[in-house]
Order: structure tokens, then sequence, then C-alpha cells
């Protein structure tokens, strides 16, 4: 497989460039569900989230129109009867279905913890009524096929088209706890303990339910708070190492061995899976320690690496002060930089979930908007103060940079494929209608 990164700009020209290859109809196409701050589709240059989905692998030796529709109907009866919204698009992959959920506005990189929790949770309402959803396709690395092309032979098609939801409804209304409930496990010792031991027995009935070929799916709400709290905190914790790390210049020999240990069982908490844990570490280590090699950086994360394929409940749960302890980190750099606020600031977003209000219970879908919206108006103003706003300050600098960036990158890709199409034989006049700019601009382009 090829892999080739383009701007968010670009990204409709390119689409528009695999009908024009002479055999794309025998090719497999793929795109990323995500947005990466770097042309690498790791998790930990992730940018943006714009929406959830699952994968169901029907493994359907059949492709006809009664069997599309037949699928599709399915996965909408499912979705209402869970109390699942309504599906933005549905895919028919050729073998199965993609079942996605669009956001009305991107998620930031932040939110990956909460948005693994959703995505975890419709996969297992999918598993529970008998849809085959693939559990390795609900990260946010993964690519999924282009509607519009082939899969040998088989179309690749739209089958429903809905509309988009805010993230914070969604996630509320799927979500069967309160974000209350997650923040109690960063307050109490004795509930963090509770959770880590039902976690650990979900896990193991998870496992053992995979041998006969069926999910567990009914777990407790407290198990799946449990989970999405740990996450945050050591993605959290990841976050502020890496800035801790750049703020100093990145790490000296010496001290390489330990950062890379601690970052990688960070990483394998809120990032991770053990297929790619190995991956992120190397280009973590890249960037807080450049001379540091990959066979060293994959050589210290071993013992982490090890545990994460047993499960996670079988990761090293490290205190902050033992970090700031083994890492040599001071108060201040660890109070400037977010490290003594792991886990419990929000990600941006607003959250009616922080007002205290309980849960809503008992109501359709488009009732509960209404309501989640009316509490969005009474809490915008405390909203804002679980914000991090000089993060956001310095995220908002970085996206103009970035944009800027893209922009400049997008000329300069449109200029290569001035000259490329101009080299094919195609005259300007073609050109400039194919790019969308002047006649007199594509001439300049290909002097």
């Amino acid at each position: 497989m090829r892999q080739m990164p383009l701007p968010v700009s670009r990204l409709e020209w390119g689409i528009r460039q695999i009908a024009r290859r002479p055999n794309w109809q025998r090719e497999h196409w793929f795109i990323s569900q995500s947005e990466f701050s770097r042309p690498d589709r790791q998790k930990v240059h992730l940018w943006s989230l714009g929406g959830c989905w699952v994968d169901i692998d029907l493994k359907s030796p059949d492709h006809d129109s009664k069997t599309r529709e037949y699928w599709c109907s399915a996965a909408l009866f499912y979705c209402e009867s869970l109390g699942i919204p309504q599906p933005t698009i549905i895919v028919w992959s050729g073998r199965g279905l993609h079942v996605k959920w669009a956001f009305d506005a991107p998620l930031p990189a932040a939110a990956l913890p909460r948005w693994n929790a959703v995505q975890r949770r419709l996969h297992d309402k999918m598993q529970s009524v008998g849809l085959p959803s693939d559990p390795q396709a609900i990260d946010a690395s993964r690519i999924l096929r282009i509607a519009g092309t082939f899969n040998a032979g088989v179309p690749v098609q739209v089958l429903h088209v809905g509309r988009a939801h805010n993230f914070e409804v969604f996630c509320e209304y799927v979500l069967p706890y309160t974000r209350q409930q997650v923040q109690q496990f960063r307050e109490s010792g004795r509930l963090w303990e509770e959770a880590r031991k039902t976690w650990a027995a979900w896990d193991e009935n998870r496992r053992a339910a995979a041998q006969f070929l069926r999910r567990a799916t009914d777990f407790s709400p407290l198990q799946y708070a449990a989970r999405e709290a740990a996450e945050k905190l050591h993605y959290d914790r990841l976050q502020a190492l890496r800035r801790i790390a750049q703020a100093r210049g990145g790490i000296q020999p010496g001290k390489r061995n330990e950062w890379c240990w601690i970052v990688a069982n960070s990483a394998a908490w809120g990032l991770g899976d053990p297929q790619n844990l190995y991956r992120e570490v190397v280009t973590l280590m890249r960037e807080i320690a450049p001379s540091y090699t990959a066979a060293e950086a994959r050589s210290s994360a071993s013992s982490v690496y090890a545990r994460l394929k047993e499960g996670r409940d079988k990761l090293y749960r490290l205190k902050t002060s033992t970090i700031i302890e083994r890492l040599e980190i001071s108060d201040d750099e660890a109070r400037q930089h977010g490290l003594l606020t792991a886990g419990s600031l929000g990600h941006g977003t607003k959250n009616p979930g922080a007002l205290g209000l309980e849960k809503i219970q008992g109501l359709s879908f488009e009732e509960y908007e209404r309501e989640v919206r009316r509490r969005f108006a009474l809490g915008g103003q405390y909203s804002a103060s679980i914000r991090n706003e000089a993060e956001l300050t310095e995220a908002r600098s970085r996206a103009a940079q970035m944009a800027a960036k893209a922009k400049a990158q997008a000329s300069e890709d449109r200029r290569a494929s001035a000259r490329l199409m101009r080299a094919q034989g195609l005259s300007l006049r073609a050109i400039a209608a194919e790019l969308g700019v002047s006649h007199e601009i594509v001439r300049k382009w290909c002097e």
C-alpha cells in the first residue's frame, strides 16, 4: 500500500484524480477518517476528529440491490431500537457497511479519550444485536473505503444520508454515564480502586466471550466511566510530558530510557493498541529526544508492550508524584505545562455535563437534543471556566500557522499538477478549467 498525504483543502481534487488512473477500478482506495498535523496518520499527531463510525464486516457474498437495501434498513432499525441517533451516512463497502455519524463541527485532539468512549459504546451496541462490528476499525487512525471506488469489482456506494450531530449532545445521549461519574474517579481513591477491579473483570469477560464468537456487552456505567477517566488522565499526562520536553529543548542522554518508559506507559493508556504502540513511541521519542534510535525506543518500551498485549488492566499505574520524581520535573514545570491538572480539564468544547445536572432519561433523541441545548444556554458561562484558555490560544495560533502552511503547500501542489498535466499534453485552457484558475496563472506556472 502507498500513502499520499494531502491538506484538507486538496482532498476534493485528490479524489477526482482517482478516476484518471487507467486501472483505478481494479485498485483499492481508502481515506483517513480524521485529520492529522503531520503526514504520518499517527495518533500522536492527531489534529481533529470529524465523526464516529463502525465497520460492520458482514463478509457478504451477495452485492445486489436487495441485499444492500436489507442491511441498510437493518442498521437503521437497530440504531433506533438501541437508542442511537440516526447515522449521517451509511456506505456499502462491497462486503459490509460503514455506518458513520458526522459532527457539525470538528473536535480538537484533546477530545480523543471521550471520543474513544463513544466509539467503544457504538461498537458494543452493534455487537449486542448481532451486527459484526470490527473491533480493529474504531481507532482514530482508521482508513475506510472511498464511496465511488471498487472493492474487488464491487462498487462502494452511499446507501443513506442523514444529518450531522453535535458531539456533546450525541455522546451525552449514547454514553450510559455522566461526566460527574468520570470526575469522581479522579477525586476518590476508593472509587478508582473499585473501578480498576471491575474493569479488570470486564476485560477478562470480553476475552472469554470472544472465544465463543460472541461479545459481552452488558457492562455497567461504572466500568465505562472508569475507562474514560483512565484514558483522559494518561492522555493529558502524555501531552504535558511532551510540552515539558519541548520546553527543555529535548531530553539529554542519561534520562532518555526513563522518559521513554514513562511516555510509553502513558501512550499505551491514552492512545494505544498493541499493533501501533511501538510506532507511536518511536515517533514520540524522535520528537523529544531526536538522537534516540528506534531500536532503543522499542527496547525501553518492551515491558510496557508486553503488558499491553495482556490487557490494559495489566499496565503500570504511576502516581503523578512518582513521575515528577523519576523524571526530575520541577514544581514550576509540572504546574506550567499541566501535569498537575492532568485528567481534570475539559477538551475545549461545550460541556453541559459540567453543570452537575442529572442525566436525562426516557426522552426521544429530538426531545433530548432540545433539552441539552437548553442546558448549553445555561452553562455557557460556566463551560468557559473549564477550558485551558492559554492552551486554546496556543492551539489557535498553531492552527493559523498550519493553515498558512497548508495554503502555501496547496499552491505548490497545484503548480506541480499544472506542470504534470502540461507534460501529458493538456492545453493551458484545459488545465485552467481543471484547477479552477485563470489561463494566465497556468501559463506562469508552466513557464
